[in-house]
């Protein structure tokens, strides 16, 4: 993978049983719920971040789950281009931008200038099966000098 973003997606993207997982999982185009409102807003406690993400990825888009800290009209997805969390699914590992708009991995991707994040930490999140289906994600704005969320706090996700 070239170290800025391409427009190529990583092929676990479209992995069919990855895909079938995100079906599964019943959280695609689901509406808000409580428990991952406030996982959310534990990730903001955690990280002093002042938004948050619980994102669920399919072929092309990632759908917001949870968003805490960004308008709620202005919808809950965006193209899977537009996010990092194409690099969570792809590598299958967290993904830590202190200053996301100069890091070369992610500072080409819309959603970076369009959410005006300035510091992004996601996590891949595993199904019951252990496949990967959705990422968690808190930004910041301006960057945060503080540790982000380290990948202890998170692991495979209890099974619905």
């Amino acid at each position: 993978m070239a170290s800025s973003f391409d427009g190529e997606l990583p092929e676990a993207v479209f992995d069919p049983i990855r895909l079938a997982a995100v079906v599964e999982s019943g959280l695609l185009d689901a509406a808000p719920e409580s428990a991952f409102d406030d996982l959310a807003q534990l990730a903001l406690a955690i990280t002093g971040a002042d938004k948050a993400f619980f994102t669920v990825a399919d072929a092309r888009r990632s759908f917001w789950k949870t968003a805490v800290g960004t308008d709620a009209a202005a919808g809950r997805e965006n193209d899977i281009r537009d996010s990092p969390c194409h690099l969570l699914v792809g590598t299958g590992r967290e993904l830590i931008a202190e200053e996301a708009a100069r890091d070369p991995r992610i500072k080409d991707l819309a959603a970076i200038g369009a959410l005006d994040i300035g510091a992004w930490a996601g996590y891949p999140v595993l199904s019951p099966t252990a496949t990967y289906w959705a990422a968690s994600a808190s930004a910041t704005t301006p960057p945060d000098p503080s540790p982000p969320l380290s990948a202890r706090h998170c692991g495979p996700w209890p099974g619905r």
